[in-house]
């Protein structure tokens, strides 16, 4: 996999991607991680000036796959850390992160 630099997002009209996810989580009854969602988004919003939308000129899969490479990388520090609760969400973790690989390959 090649990993190459990306343009900065290009805003545009659709909707922020985290106000469909807390909308998601709020039909889930998962309040207190739809307020967390909300705060990224209001983070993220300061950082690169825009809110993360669908075709915003950057390669979303890519983006997905790099993120969930981060994902597996913590909650494995997590269990080398002794906190071995966080065993079973890292190898979920894996589990997507490869999931994820093999789709990019059909890409």
């Amino acid at each position: 996999m090649e990993f190459k630099e990306q343009p900065q997002p290009i805003p545009n009209l659709r909707p922020s991607i985290h106000d469909l996810v807390t909308a998601d989580l709020v039909k889930r009854k998962c309040y207190f991680v739809a307020s967390d969602m909300q705060r990224r988004k209001d983070l993220g919003g300061e950082r690169y000036k825009c809110f993360l939308q669908a075709c915003n000129g950057r390669d979303m899969p890519l983006d997905a796959y790099e993120e969930a490479l981060d994902l597996t990388v913590y909650c494995r520090g997590c269990v080398e850390e002794g906190k071995q609760e966080w065993e079973e969400v890292y190898r979920g973790a894996l589990d997507l992160t490869i999931k994820i690989s093999k789709l990019m390959l059909r890409e």
